[in-house]
């Protein structure tokens, strides 16, 4: 091999690093970001339990208004309300849901069984 064929070499390897090595950082930083999610949603999640009955009603309407509805309706599926008003509060609430993802017909639906 000759000291060109080298030199060559050596130039090849240091581009690939200089466009490999940001995109390697760029994976790091978006796994990062997806393990803090995660961790949020622990947070949430251990919060909710936490919450009185009449608080959880709260918290998922407003999330189900602030447009966060796959948050709300996992929360509800996971913890069913109970209580007194249980049956009507989840209609209410799934109807929010619904109407978010922009599916007014099976809202309306919803409201009307």
């Amino acid at each position: 091999m000759t000291s060109k064929n080298k030199i060559s070499k050596g130039r090849a390897t240091k581009r690939a690093l200089h466009y490999l090595l940001p995109l390697a950082l760029g994976l790091v930083c978006l796994n990062s970001a997806a393990l803090a999610a995660t961790q949020i949603s622990v947070q949430k999640i251990a919060a909710y339990e936490a919450m009185p009955e009449s608080e959880r009603v709260r918290l998922l309407i407003t999330l189900a208004k602030a447009h966060q509805s796959d948050d709300a309706a996992e929360l509800i599926q996971r913890f069913p309300l109970q209580g007194d008003h249980a049956a009507n509060r989840t209609l209410f609430i799934t109807g929010l849901i619904k109407a978010d993802h922009g599916d007014l017909t099976g809202a309306a639906q919803n409201y009307r069984d």
